[in-house]
């Protein structure tokens, strides 16, 4: 019964994934020809700010319920609900100074980038109330989710985004600004969190706070903390830095590219978070001696689907920019193909979750912190060298310092094996030359379509 509990949230956190990028995709393809580039750019920063501002405030309460034996009482429940509205007040508190900052200091010393928006301190005031309406949700999401029944939180889930995402739209088609973006995005927030409360099973929240579980949410959370705050300079500060140096209309283009990168990166988080990390943690748990080999069985099959993807997407980049967007894009086709380097180093990813599962969990906080410090150094003295080409190619070479620290951990403890770590390297040259032949077919057919349409016309 618990194998099949397993199995069946996999495939509903699967399912959910893909059906969400896909809504994404749809509704960025329809909104980036309604809407002017710089909109994305604002947006971009707006959000970065928010998830910063978010994870820089982790106390790790949902972490926590999963954990803790008496996760499911109510008095931890309501206590873990009582503070996480709290935190919602003080991030929004705190977004609403900064935009305050923004407006009356922050954009006279910040230059011409994304950062001079006139709007920005604004939209800044208002999405920050996303975090006070996020912190509302009902702590039934986290019963669900420890107990493995996923399909309602996953509906809800879903139907909240694509609520969101029609209000975006049908703003953008009627009123052509910013703020369906914004209302859009905080509809869906306060959807999930009513519907949370409504359609989950479990006692209803109240307010309620124990000092003593209070103070031990803390304890565990300060580590959590430390961690949140070095992964989001780490993986998020790309768009803060470029938000200093690039005009609005650039960073919007370039998030177009950053959108369609990351989506591979997305697929395989989610693929290892809900289904190769428990197999690894099983493997482990039940013959550990073994764990070298089922690992190098998987990385198997996870590098031949990136690497292909990677020479892939850096072959046909500029083309699927043309064919999904309009001109005002195409500036994110070189983009594209620069960041889809950067997924040759993510196949790395697993091993880190390998050394977590054998006791090393701190090989993780160092390549993140790592990589913090070497985007926030290299990005910056790219962009002043070489413009934004060197910024875009320090951003996808920072991915190489993983590589490295985690090629040394495996070593360092017995469990590296070289020639594997390099067999599949040629899948790269195999997904490039699928790429030209896709090219090469797609330019074959449009040319046969447009001589049967001279023909016929």
């Amino acid at each position: 019964m618990h194998k099949k509990r397993i199995v069946s949230a996999g495939s509903w956190v699967l399912a959910s994934y893909f059906m969400s990028q896909l809504v994404r995709l749809g509704s960025n393809l329809v909104l980036t020809r309604l809407l002017v580039p710089e909109m994305f750019g604002v947006m971009a920063i707006v959000t970065a700010i928010n998830i910063g501002v978010f994870m820089c405030t982790e106390m790790g309460l949902k972490q926590n319920i999963f954990r803790h034996v008496q996760g499911g009482q109510p008095e931890y429940l309501n206590t873990a609900w009582t503070i996480q509205i709290i935190r919602g007040g003080i991030i929004w508190l705190f977004i609403v100074g900064l935009g305050c900052w923004l407006k009356w200091f922050g954009q006279a010393e910040l230059g011409q980038g994304v950062y001079a928006y006139p709007q920005l301190p604004e939209i800044l005031w208002v999405s920050g109330a996303n975090a006070l309406i996020a912190g509302g949700a009902s702590t039934k999401i986290w019963l669900a989710q420890r107990d493995l029944q996923l399909h309602r939180v996953t509906l809800i889930e879903l139907f909240s985004q694509v609520v969101g995402i029609a209000v975006m739209i049908a703003w953008a088609y009627y009123e052509k600004t910013i703020w369906g973006l914004v209302y859009g995005n905080l509809l869906g927030t306060f959807l999930n969190t009513i519907l949370s409360h409504c359609l989950l099973k479990g006692s209803r929240n109240k307010l309620y706070f124990d000092k003593a579980i209070a103070l031990e949410f803390l304890h565990f959370g300060k580590w959590l903390f430390a961690s949140a705050v070095i992964t989001f300079f780490a993986l998020h500060g790309d768009r803060i830095i470029l938000g200093k140096f690039l005009a609005a209309e650039k960073l919007g283009i370039y998030t177009v590219a950053y959108f369609l990168a990351d989506s591979v990166n997305t697929v395989l988080g989610k693929i290892s978070d809900g289904v190769l990390f428990p197999l690894l943690s099983a493997a482990w748990r039940e013959k550990p001696e073994s764990i070298k080999t089922i690992y190098y069985k998987i990385r198997l099959l996870q590098d031949t689907f990136v690497l292909l993807a990677a020479g892939f997407l850096y072959s046909t980049a500029p083309l699927i920019i043309d064919i999904l967007y309009d001109e005002r894009y195409q500036d994110a086709g070189w983009i594209l193909r620069v960041l889809s380097i950067s997924l040759i180093g993510s196949v790395y990813v697993l091993g880190s979750k390998l050394l977590t599962i054998i006791g090393k969990p701190f090989v993780r906080t160092i390549i993140v912190a790592a990589r913090a410090i070497l985007l926030w150094v290299t990005v910056p003295l790219a962009f002043n060298l070489y413009g934004m080409h060197g910024a875009v190619y320090a951003i996808a070479g920072n991915v190489i310092i993983e590589v490295f620290i985690v090629l040394l951990a495996l070593h360092k403890y017995k469990l590296l094996r070289f020639f594997r770590e390099i067999m599949l390297i040629p899948m790269v040259a195999v997904g490039y030359a699928l790429g030209i032949a896709c090219q090469q077919f797609y330019f074959f057919i449009l040319k046969d379509f447009s001589s049967w349409t001279k023909l016929l016309g």
